[in-house]
């Protein structure tokens, strides 16, 4: 079971990487959903999961509004397990989105490797593909990202978001 985890005294930095996305909305729950599952409930409250947990998520079929993450699925096990078990936690008609550095970019720095695994966008589009996602729509953006080794650098971010099919 994936451990369930407090918005309000949860640390937001990434653990696995040294830099920190930058964003004009500093509150925006994507760049807050780094190595987490947000979920919407029903209410509109957000419920947080460890994104690096089992890939099981020990929640009813059809019981969320959305899901975001931001930085995760490079340390994901089994992406097409994990991508399916958001699937399947979605409402009909509701997205998962999905924020990630891009193959090409990522390998770049020099602390991503070996533990990252990074994806061309292609293959984050079958990823959501063979998960069952429709409708899906990329986004890229540029955001400028500071490390403990360089001032700061513009690394091209990609959002990707689908949608679970209405029956």
């Amino acid at each position: 079971m994936d451990k369930q985890i407090d918005f309000k005294t949860t640390d937001h930095k990434q653990v696995r990487s040294y830099f920190k996305v930058l964003n004009k909305d500093q509150n925006s729950d994507l760049f807050k959903a780094t190595d987490l599952l947000v979920f919407e409930t029903a209410d509109h409250s957000k419920l947080l999961v460890d994104a690096y947990g089992t890939g099981i998520l020990d929640f009813h079929t059809n019981s969320f509004n959305g899901c975001i993450t931001t930085n995760s699925i490079y340390f994901w096990e089994d992406p097409v397990q994990q991508l399916m078990e958001i699937h399947r936690v979605l409402r009909p008609g509701k997205k998962l989105t999905l924020a990630f550095i891009e193959k090409q970019a990522g390998e770049k720095f020099p602390w991503t490797l070996p533990d990252f695994t990074f994806y061309t966008i292609h293959q984050v589009e079958q990823l959501f593909q063979n998960a069952g996602f429709v409708n899906i729509q990329v986004k890229h953006q540029t955001k400028g990202v500071v490390n403990r080794l360089t001032q700061g650098s513009t690394t091209p971010f990609v959002i990707i978001s689908g949608q679970k099919q209405i029956v």
